[in-house]
């Protein structure tokens, strides 16, 4: 059970350094805002907005989910613990 304590808990460091990678953002992005100068016929400079498809991990998805991780991996090494305590090996 250590072990798989130890793989929830580094997963869950692997989605917070995704969140972190990502722009730290509050909530997931779907869409971006790309600008683009041109300049048209007449000499002018002409910026034009479009929104391009994207995806951003944010805090409402990655906040659970590491959250998630450590509650599984803190109830793992304590059902660990008292099985080992039950078994009388001491918390070794």
């Amino acid at each position: 059970m250590r072990a798989a304590a130890l793989v929830c808990f580094l997963l869950a460091l692997a989605v917070g350094g995704v969140w972190f990678a990502h722009g730290q953002h509050l909530g997931t992005l779907t869409e971006k805002l790309v600008q683009t100068k041109t300049t048209d016929d007449f000499g002018d400079e002409v910026i034009k907005d479009e929104w391009q498809p994207t995806f951003e991990i944010g805090l409402d998805i990655a906040g659970p989910a590491a959250g998630g991780l450590i509650g599984l991996a803190g109830l793992l090494l304590f059902l660990d613990r008292r099985k080992r305590k039950a078994a009388g090996g001491g918390a070794a």
